[in-house]
């Protein structure tokens, strides 16, 4: 026994269930009477709603079976007392009462015959609300709200507007300008921003008087007669060549002429030398002094920045301890970018970077110590770990290479520096 049934029990039930259900399925299936496709038993009409002619139909089956209870809603809900339902002038179906077009949505033609019939309607009612339209004055075309009359469709039509328009400003700035101003003295017409309220002409006339008045009080030269300045104290004018040769000869009376005093003579030709900046002792009056004078310029200026970047570099020999004439030497070859011997010109600011990469070696020591030699490895490999303040000459080391360090025996002894530091 399983649970309230028995074994037998189950087993008729598992026997007649699916019989029983066939004939419950062959009862409830149904067909549309239109299409012949299925349709559910809560179908009132019979007909189903998958395509246009079915849809049309049901809807026809619908209202005809249920037409007084559709009467009576549309007259408690529009609140008339016998609604009329009509017909879609396109498909004949059904339309509402409140339906003003006549045309049903059903499908696609009436919905797009629908949509046309209002928008015509639509353009109707705009082009009623609109005020009327004038007429152009040269075309007689329509226009629409516009001061001048004319419209601008046609060349015409463009040009007479333009004119038009032309007129209409000159006449408002003739309007709007201020009334014309008068000469105080001959009543002629005289510009808005004249500020003595005077003509030119009537100015000139003043303006001569005025000198004429003036010229009466001044002072007259004691050589042509004309009149002079108030603050000329010679008495002289210089309006014509004569006067001025006159005057000039006055003044040079009474105030000679500065000349200057030389400081020195020129060690090359013996002429005055005036300048007190001229530190050379040679002038530049012709081409040889002023050759000379360049070259000693130069000379100066190169020995003064030569001496400069030596001091940076410490002054003597890294290996030695020489400070006779020292060059520079890269220590790395691939880092070099330029010699700096050459260009001490340039100023020890530009070529910092490039002395940061280099140490001094005297003269005999640098050829020795050329790329890819023995030599070159060690100072490489005894100053490059270092920072450049630090490469500085620190004794003389017995562990160099031979021919190295009989070298820098050999200056040693000739400028007679100690090898103990």
């Amino acid at each position: 026994m399983i649970g309230f049934f028995t074994t037998d029990a189950l087993a008729a039930c598992k026997e007649y269930a699916p019989a029983k259900m066939e004939n419950v399925r062959a009862e409830e299936k149904r067909t549309c009477s239109v299409c012949g496709g299925p349709i559910t038993k809560k179908n009132s009409t019979g007909i189903c709603r998958r395509n246009s002619d079915c849809e049309r139909a049901e809807t026809l089956a619908y209202y005809t079976k249920n037409k007084k209870r559709l009467l009576a809603l549309a007259a408690k809900r529009y609140k008339i007392e016998h609604p009329q339902i009509g017909k879609c002038a396109r498909c004949g179906g059904p339309i509402q009462c409140n339906n003003k077009i006549g045309i049903c949505s059903r499908n696609d033609n009436c919905a797009r015959d629908s949509n046309n019939a209002r928008h015509k309607i639509l353009q109707a009612l705009i082009v009623a609300s609109r005020p009327p339209m004038e007429k152009c004055s040269i075309c007689s075309g329509p226009i629409g709200p516009n001061k001048i009359g004319i419209c601008t469709r046609n060349p015409n039509c463009k040009r007479a507007a333009s004119i038009a328009r032309t007129k209409t400003r000159l006449a408002i700035r003739v309007a709007n300008r201020t009334p014309a101003r008068k000469c105080s003295n001959c009543g002629n017409t005289i510009a808005r921003y004249n500020k003595n309220g005077i003509c030119p002409n009537c100015r000139k006339a003043a303006n001569l008087v005025l000198r004429e008045a003036r010229i009466a009080q001044m002072e007259k030269c004691s050589e042509c007669g004309g009149p002079m300045r108030i603050d000329n104290t010679m008495g002289i004018c210089t309006k014509n060549p004569d006067c001025q040769r006159v005057a000039r000869a006055i003044r040079a009376a009474i105030k000679p002429r500065h000349i200057p005093i030389p400081k020195g003579k020129c060690s090359e030709c013996g002429g005055p030398i005036i300048a007190k900046s001229n530190k050379i002792g040679i002038c530049s009056k012709n081409a040889r002094c002023l050759k000379i004078s360049r070259n000693l310029q130069y000379k100066n200026n190169y020995e003064k920045q030569k001496a400069l970047h030596l001091n940076y570099l410490g002054e003597c020999c890294v290996l030695s301890g020489s400070k006779l004439n020292p060059d520079t030497h890269h220590l790395d070859r691939a880092d070099k970018v330029y010699t700096v011997s050459g260009n001490y010109l340039r100023g020890i600011e530009v070529n910092k970077p490039e002395l940061d990469k280099c140490v001094l070696l005297h003269p005999a020591l640098h050829f020795p110590a050329r790329p890819d030699t023995v030599n070159y490895n060690y100072i490489q490999n005894r100053f490059l770990p270092f920072p450049p303040n630090e490469r500085r000459y620190k004794g003389l080391d017995e562990n160099m290479p031979p021919d190295l360090l009989q070298a820098v025996k050999k200056i040693q002894e000739e400028e007679g520096i100690d090898a103990r530091l």
